[in-house]
């Protein structure tokens, strides 16, 4: 049994609250700092596309771009400042589809509304999710994965970004299309994943990269 990038695609949407200002306002902006907010701790795929974005825009724009961090709640933290935050463009979302879609479906105290609270300005990231392993394990492929049988049994953890993140649908819909049964542990954000040791297997979109070293983390495509 073979699978590649089978698990659900993060698409990442730069969001802004919506603009209630009036034409006057429109012609002068921006003419003060524009933050960027990421509802997650440093080091994740927001982050990293956000700080991307922060030394494309300025030049573009002629106003400094400050990436600001608002970890907590899945994403839920950092979203709410920014629906709560004047209307003027000048405090924008760096967020995923984990805060402006599932976030918001599977719980009722989210405290914004992505439908009415945010307009969409640009798509700027697209990333995968991927199956990751320590490089100490015995598991060198997917089959050999499913077939262990420690993992049908709960005995195995596996670590994921956040509840109620992608990373965590995707392992969920991992373990219902296999059959397994593996204990979530859920981090801070991506990037805290990534610092850590990982014991078992990890649903991540920070590992993607092929010249990731592997004596950290062993991909698993098939």
């Amino acid at each position: 049994m073979a699978i590649k990038q089978s698990f659900a695609l993060a698409v990442a949407a730069l969001c802004l609250a919506l603009n209630a200002g009036d034409s006057d306002s429109a012609q002068s902006y921006p003419d003060k700092p524009i933050r960027i907010i990421v509802p997650a701790a440093p080091g994740g795929p927001n982050d990293i596309a956000a700080r991307l974005a922060a030394q494309i825009l300025p030049p573009k724009l002629g106003q400094p771009v400050v990436v600001e961090h608002r970890p907590g709640g899945a994403g839920a933290l950092g979203s709410r400042e920014v629906a709560r935050a004047a209307p003027d463009g000048y405090t924008l979302l760096a967020g995923g589809g984990s805060q402006l879609t599932v976030l918001p479906a599977l719980s009722a105290s989210a405290g914004y509304d992505p439908t009415k609270d945010f307009a969409p300005v640009a798509k700027f990231m697209e990333a995968f999710q991927i199956l990751v392993v320590h490089p100490s394990s015995p598991w060198t492929s997917v089959k050999d994965l499913i077939d262990d049988p420690r993992i049908h049994q709960g005995a195995l953890n596996w670590a994921h970004s956040g509840t109620a993140g992608l990373p965590q649908l995707a392992g969920e819909l991992f373990m219902m299309r296999t059959g397994i049964r593996i204990v979530g542990v859920p981090y801070r954000s991506g990037g805290d994943l990534c610092l850590r040791q990982l014991s078992a297997v990890s649903m991540s979109r920070n590992m993607r990269s092929p010249r990731r070293d592997p004596a950290r983390a062993r991909h698993m495509f098939g």
